[in-house]
């Protein structure tokens, strides 16, 4: 294309005016997703999230308060919103993760982020190579989707002072993420798993240094490194070196994660 061209978004109601386009996203799908503010006659705004597909007719849904918009594969569209908490005027607010099936047009609300800070988004969604697993991460947490549910990952990055702004995958197992600290190379003994282990269900233990170790159970940080493999066959004591979250991990089935934390 050697000159500019103007294109229209989808159809607006009759009496209404377009808005201002906050946000535009071109996947690896050869999608097109704009979020944009509609201003009705009567003043009130809404905001849209409009898609085209390969040139395709535009097609828009509303999602309330959406700030950004995630592609990760080609039958969704992930729409992060931030909702101000109602009776209150300072910057308190809290975020949420919809989701827009592009085969039926839903939008179904996936979760809610229940930590309420003053900065509070979804940052980030994105799936490693060759994985079914999808992660979002937000400040100051992170939710894996496995299996159709969400779960919140229990190695809280939060816990290591990190507040993830972007993250993308190499593979499966090293991520590459923006940080309050800069660029971190962050590297996984596995994907998360969701055997409903999370925090929220009482699945990690808090406890001093000395940790219970189950026969046939290893301990890794949260970076992935081996600190104990228990052969023996009965449960060994294990002290943690720092305090901080610690995986212990099956070593029949890996998929089998228990959580400890050492205090």
């Amino acid at each position: 294309c050697t000159t500019w061209q103007v294109d229209t978004l989808p159809i607006l109601l009759q009496g209404n005016e377009p808005g201002v386009i906050s946000h535009i996203v071109y996947d690896q799908y050869d999608g097109i997703t704009i979020t944009y503010n509609e201003l009705s006659s009567a003043n009130e705004v809404t905001t849209k999230v409009a898609h085209s597909q390969l040139g395709a007719s535009w097609r828009a849904w509303e999602v309330p308060n959406t700030r950004q918009t995630f592609r990760v594969d080609p039958s969704c569209i992930y729409a992060s919103t931030v909702q101000r908490l109602p009776g209150r005027n300072d910057a308190a607010c809290f975020c949420q993760l919809y989701s827009i099936d592009l085969k039926t047009g839903a939008v179904e609300l996936e979760f809610v982020e229940d930590t309420v800070i003053s900065v509070s988004s979804i940052m980030s969604v994105c799936r490693p190579p060759n994985s079914n697993t999808i992660w979002a991460s937000s400040y100051p947490h992170a939710y894996v989707f496995r299996d159709s549910k969400w779960f919140r990952d229990p190695r809280s990055f939060k816990d290591i002072g990190l507040g993830f702004t972007n993250v993308v995958f190499r593979d499966n197992n090293v991520a590459y993420a923006i940080t309050m600290r800069g660029l971190n190379r962050i590297r996984f003994a596995s994907i998360v798993s969701v055997d409903n282990y999370t925090a929220a269900d009482g699945e990690v233990t808090c406890g001093g240094l000395d940790m219970d170790v189950d026969p046939s159970y290893s301990v890794y940080d949260l970076l992935g490194n081996l600190h104990f493999a228990n052969h023996s066959e009965g449960p060994a004591t294990w002290q943690a070196p720092a305090p901080g979250m610690y995986m212990l991990i099956d070593n029949a089935d890996t998929s089998k994660v228990r959580w400890r934390l050492a205090k």
